[in-house]
């Protein structure tokens, strides 16, 4: 790894202790938890907020002639959400103090996620609720599909779904699989509908 690259808010952290694990297992739940991703290009590191990545622009269009007539579309309420009850437990200062418990609302509505975490401030707090919001959230509507390959097709990047009604949309690659055979170049892709974020 000879780069690091991050796009997002700023770290706001002030300190982070690791034990027995590995520094990757460790990094990922950190991101995790903060609402951050991890990927690998090349021979860099990139941690990054989907919610910076979800505003570009499109790197392709797709209708359902493109693909293969191997595809699925699903959506779903069932485990998402519009809002968290978020219980945290703010660390002691002083030995001997007993630690404060807070409850805190992020968002709204009557399919509230209940959350009881550690966090060092409310701020923290609300972050990590919003990551757990979203993060469930963006199964309510996915797709995935195979097609002709294109290399500029990758994850992280944005496509579209048209010409196909309630399936349309703006999607976020999730995963792409390239297959070059004896029968030619072709992707499997799997992503979910961009959505308004918390």
């Amino acid at each position: 790894m000879t780069d690091l690259f991050y796009w997002g808010a700023e770290p706001v952290l002030e300190s982070v202790e690791q034990s027995s694990q590995s520094d990757s297992s460790f990094l990922y739940e950190l991101c995790e938890k903060q609402g951050m991703f991890l990927k690998i290009y090349k021979k860099a590191l990139v941690i990054f907020d989907k919610a910076v990545y979800e505003p570009r622009g499109i790197t392709a269009r797709f209708t359902e002639n493109d693909f293969d007539g191997k595809w699925s579309w699903n959506t779903t309420l069932n485990g998402t959400w519009t809002g968290a009850a978020v219980s945290y437990t703010v660390p002691r200062s002083k030995k001997g103090e007993k630690a404060e418990v807070v409850d805190i609302v992020v968002g709204e509505g009557t399919r509230l996620l209940h959350i009881n975490e550690k966090a060092e401030s409310e701020e923290e707090a609300f972050r990590i609720a919003k990551a757990k919001i979203n993060s469930e959230n963006e199964k309510a509507v996915t797709i995935s599909f195979t097609a002709m390959g294109d290399p500029n097709v990758v994850a992280t990047c944005n496509i579209e779904i048209y010409g196909m009604g309630r399936c349309n949309g703006k999607y976020f690659v999730d995963k792409v699989k390239q297959r070059i055979s004896g029968s030619g170049y072709t992707m499997s892709v799997s992503g979910y509908r961009i959505f308004g974020r918390l």
